[in-house]
């Protein structure tokens, strides 16, 4: 469905490129799910259908909500070590020098608004980045986003319009990198909601806006059919 979205909302000049395995050694990896690029820069995009779960959703479970945001941390650092190995030229897809935003797409909103959350998060993909033997500075150079498919389609129509690089800055500048991408997207791009929804399920709008008008019900006691 990323990929549909993708390609619907953003077609060319912008390019689209799926996730293709490639090997280092010995080692099959799969790479990042799916590239947006144009000629001002790329967002390397990973698709996670982990759910936060209700009790961590609602500070029920303070155990759950560590657990869920860990395993979002380690989505994170895994997204970074496959945009080292593009950046690298271990993977078919050929390093630009333009600049790469990571973007993680959930399923779900994962509710990720509150400075708390945002520290406890970052704190958990430093230790991961420590633990794995990444560069913090990457950290800082490439900022990461996280947005729900929902969120995901308000933005392409945004990016559509501005171009990745325009859009992606604005996003992980000092002033946003901590908001979600709905209230960002709706404040700096209003009505993007209605426009990536229409755009994507055009054929069906069509098709209700064909349909007969329904058969009104006659009044009074009578019985009646649909």
């Amino acid at each position: 469905y990323v990929g549909h979205v993708l390609r619907t909302l953003c077609p060319e000049p912008f390019r689209v490129v799926e996730e293709r395995s490639y090997r280092v050694g010995k080692n099959l990896k799969h790479g990042v799910d799916w590239i947006l690029e144009d000629d001002g820069g790329s967002a390397f995009i990973e698709c996670k259908t982990k759910r936060l779960r209700h009790d961590a959703k609602f500070g029920a479970d303070d155990d759950q909500l560590i657990d869920d945001l860990d395993k979002m941390a380690r989505a994170v650092t895994q997204l970074y070590k496959n945009i080292l190995d593009a950046q690298a030229g271990l993977t078919p897809w050929a390093p630009t020098g333009r600049p790469i935003y990571p973007l993680i797409v959930t399923l779900e909103d994962w509710w990720l608004f509150t400075p708390s959350i945002h520290r406890r998060l970052n704190q958990l993909i430093e230790e991961r980045f420590a633990a794995e033997g990444v560069d913090l500075a990457l950290l800082h150079a490439m900022p990461f986003t996280i947005a729900s498919v929902e969120e995901l389609e308000q933005a392409l129509i945004a990016i559509n319009e501005e171009g990745v690089l325009p859009f992606f800055r604005a996003k992980t500048d000092q002033e946003h990198r901590e908001w979600a991408v709905s209230p960002f997207t709706s404040h700096h791009y209003p009505g993007q909601s209605t426009d990536a929804r229409r755009k994507l399920f055009d054929e069906a709008w069509q098709g209700l806006a064909v349909e007969p008008p329904l058969r009104p019900r006659p009044r009074g006691g009578g019985a009646h059919t649909r």
